[in-house]
């Protein structure tokens, strides 16, 4: 006799107002324009030149700024597309607050 055991399927919980499929695709580009567009690193930033037309813009490297910019978008654009409907202990909430204020105070 072949016995098996009946597993209930798992249950995917459904979120309502979850994030919009457009952010998806804005962090993707950023996370692919990272790798291809700011690979020199940090020290050599001072070496690099502005692209000056478009077909520089395309082949050559980003400055460092142009990728803080792009940053500061993606997290501009997360942070409207937050979710807040989760019921999360007030006491997880708190503790990167406090970590964020002690190393604020570090510096």
């Amino acid at each position: 006799m072949d016995k098996r055991t009946k597993f209930a399927p798992l249950a995917t919980p459904v979120i309502s107002g979850s994030k919009p499929a457009w952010f998806d695709w804005l962090f993707g580009a950023f996370l692919g324009l990272l790798l291809l567009k700011f690979g020199n690193p940090i020290t050599m930033e001072k070496y690099m030149e502005w692209p000056a037309n478009g077909f520089e813009w395309l082949l050559n490297a980003w400055p460092i700024a142009v990728g803080r910019i792009a940053i500061v978008t993606v997290v501009i654009a997360g942070v409207l597309n937050l979710n807040f409907t989760r019921s999360v202990p007030k006491r997880l909430l708190v503790l990167p607050v406090i970590w964020l204020g002690w190393e604020a105070l570090a510096v």
